[in-house]
């Protein structure tokens, strides 16, 4: 079984930080405590990086980083891995004020049509999500 894959998960479920992937929630950042969320998931088939690109810069971007609790929020393009394939085309690097807040992101009135976009974006199955701390 994959990472992300378990009864009643989907990439809904996972986008708003209810993951199987267990571990820390609280991550400490220059002596910060914050959340620290990483998104990792490929893209459908026929969906090019280029159109990834200009929707994630003109909307994904722009609505998800102005949203309570969101502290910061990267889009980061994979170009390559150490061994073999990627596993993974995009990975989100967001940083919110707790996973609590993380969680009631997607479901702000303004973050519903950009969640229906990312989900004709990206293949659904493929989608983990990590919670993150310091060492």
């Amino acid at each position: 079984m994959a990472p992300g894959d378990r009864p009643g998960q989907g990439p809904i479920e996972a986008r708003r930080g209810r993951s199987p992937v267990q571990g820390g929630a609280l991550a400490s950042d220059g002596g910060d405590s914050m959340a620290r969320v990483f998104i990792m998931y490929r893209l459908r088939r026929g969906v090019s990086r280029e159109q990834y690109r200009r929707w994630s810069r003109e909307v994904d971007q722009v609505v998800a980083s102005r949203q309570p609790g969101v502290l910061s929020y990267r889009v980061l393009e994979v170009t390559g891995s150490g061994k073999g394939d990627a596993p993974c085309d995009i990975v989100e690097d967001i940083a919110v004020e707790s996973r609590e807040a993380w969680e009631k992101v997607n479901d702000y009135p303004e973050m519903k049509p950009v969640v229906k976009e990312w989900l004709e974006l990206c293949d659904p199955d493929s989608v983990s999500v990590l919670y993150v701390e310091a060492v």
